[in-house]
């Protein structure tokens, strides 16, 4: 409860720090919708709006109060560098984005890479659902639009008689000039979530309709 507090103590920090900042120069950068009571943005394929005057992030279609992974994200997007990305085309590892190639992180582990694996199935719907486009390289690979231009490149590899399954996550070789690196993180956990969503609701609609 206490780490949850904590994650949540820092997400409303996030958003009174936002205040600071001169929201129509956000809006005009980023090239936003915006009204007297709200600036609005799509993360991850989904609507969100900022309370101008709290600094508080809420996801839609229903507005609600958006997480921790959720509000880090997009307020590192929109202060970090204060304008869009200027993006290479060439995509990196997560553990190369600092220079120095490192192994897989805790988010891309073989047991995640195994569950995905076995739910091969949905996943091309799922990534879609997150506004997905097929990507280069791996047995599958989408490119999930993160925020405007700025996406992540999914990879998976199956398992075969050597190797078991391997989950990748690559970025724009510029991707640190727009966010932090710490925010990598914080965006993986946010599209893992997602997509594991997505795929729980094709079960629980596969199991209804085996029901009927």
């Amino acid at each position: 409860m206490e780490r949850r507090n904590n994650y949540e103590l820092a997400a409303r920090q996030a958003e009174t720090l936002f205040l600071n900042y001169d929201q129509q120069a956000v809006i005009q950068s980023f090239s936003l919708e915006a009204d007297a009571d709200y600036i609005y943005l799509d993360f991850v394929a989904k609507p969100y709006r900022i309370t101008r005057r709290t600094g508080a992030l809420e996801r839609g279609p229903v507005w609600t109060r958006a997480g921790f992974e959720e509000v880090l994200s997009v307020y590192d997007i929109l202060c970090h560098s204060g304008k869009p990305p200027v993006l290479t085309g060439e995509w990196l590892l997560t553990g190369s984005l600092r220079g120095a190639a490192s192994g897989p992180s805790a988010l891309e582990s073989p047991e995640r890479a195994a569950w995905l694996a076995k739910n091969l199935d949905r996943i091309p719907a799922a990534c879609r659902a997150l506004g997905g486009i097929d990507g280069p390289g791996g047995d599958l690979a989408f490119v999930i639009p993160v925020f405007g231009s700025f996406s992540t490149l999914l990879r998976l590899w199956l398992p075969d008689d050597e190797f078991p399954a391997q989950l990748q996550f690559l970025w724009d070789q510029n991707a640190l000039s727009f966010v932090h690196y710490e925010t990598i993180f914080y965006i993986m956990i946010h599209v893992i979530n997602r997509l594991e969503e997505e795929i729980s609701q094709f079960k629980e609609s596969q199991h209804g309709h085996l029901l009927c």
